[in-house]
């Protein structure tokens, strides 16, 4: 038996609600061998990760549920999410990927004039969830309206501006500069002291919804789309070490644009770069610069996203590279 496991159980909670490396709140690389030497501290571990993760999301549902006037940018209506019930008995793994609920009421203007300045409104209190060390966080939007973005053109297309422009302002928040701030919050010294200034470290972030009848929500539907990444020229200037942690943002749907989802992933972790590099914010719209796109579909909401290379052959022949 070590030293530490001969401590009193409420004494290593204790040590363990000190370990700010847990992940998925934190990276996780500092106690790994700890953790993965014993059995017994790895399963204690992992209820205090999952009680520092239940915290979090109940902290975030409180700010919602509460709401804030505070002039234009850090304001929101009262709004009751959905969160996860997270047990003690979960493990790593399933604690790095969690699901939200968020009524399309929650969205300020919506059915009117959307505002897509960025983290406005419900978004703000969300923040501190994008911000830790989650593998996916999926943000779904439920409890429609009566004037459905699927029934009206023009709704649904201002509703996709809002959350392209979402999605931009994430990937400006990644991490990948030491030497100086990153993205507009970073910018903003009163962001700053609205704790609202530190860098985006989840994994895959992803929005969808699905207005389709309640009888059909159950069945799977195959989604089809493009997907956006840095151009062949643009990845060689920024070198091997920046090329694997590029995020690349997609958008899929079904045939009647009812059921979509849009996304912000990349395949490793984000992390600090040693080198100085240009801004990271993904053009959104097909010849936007240093950016290229190709089509992509996934077998539905949370699928995996792969190339659809008989639509890209069928399009643009076989030269794509």
């Amino acid at each position: 038996m070590s030293f530490f496991e001969r401590l009193n159980y409420d004494v290593r909670v204790l040590v363990y609600e000190h370990m700010d490396d847990i992940p998925p709140l934190g990276p996780g690389a500092i106690y790994s061998g700890f953790i993965l030497a014993c059995h017994q501290a790895k399963r204690e571990v992992e209820e205090a990760a999952a009680k520092a993760v239940s915290k979090l999301l109940k902290h975030c549902k409180d700010e919602c549920a509460a709401g804030r006037e505070d002039g234009q940018v850090f304001s929101w209506p009262c709004i009751d999410i959905g969160i996860p019930t997270i047990t003690a008995a979960s493990n790593f793994t399933q604690l790095r990927t969690i699901t939200i609920t968020l009524p399309f009421s929650a969205l300020q203007g919506f059915g009117g004039s959307y505002d897509v300045q960025g983290f406005h409104g419900v978004f703000w209190p969300l923040y501190p969830i994008f911000s830790k060390y989650f593998q996916k966080v999926s943000v779904q939007l439920i409890d429609l309206p009566s004037h459905l973005p699927s029934r009206k053109p023009l709704d649904r297309e201002y509703f996709r501006d809002w959350v392209r422009e979402l999605l931009s302002d994430i990937a400006a928040e990644i991490p990948f500069s030491r030497s100086r701030g990153f993205g507009f919050l970073a910018n903003d010294k009163a962001r700053k002291a609205a704790k609202y200034a530190a860098p985006i470290k989840t994994k895959h972030i992803s929005f969808y919804w699905d207005t389709r009848d309640g009888a059909d929500r159950a069945e799977d539907v195959e989604l089809r789309g493009v997907r956006y990444r840095y151009d062949a020229d643009e990845r060689k200037k920024l070198g091997k070490e920046l090329n694997s942690q590029l995020p690349m943002q997609y958008r899929v749907s079904d045939e009647k644009g009812k059921v979509e989802e849009w996304g912000l992933v990349s395949t490793n972790w984000w992390s600090l770069s040693k080198r100085e590099n240009p801004r990271v914010l993904l053009g959104q719209e097909e010849g936007f610069t240093h950016t290229e796109w190709q089509f992509c579909y996934s077998s539905g909401i949370g699928g995996k996203i792969k190339p659809d290379i008989e639509k890209m052959q069928e399009t643009i022949g076989d030269d794509w590279a």
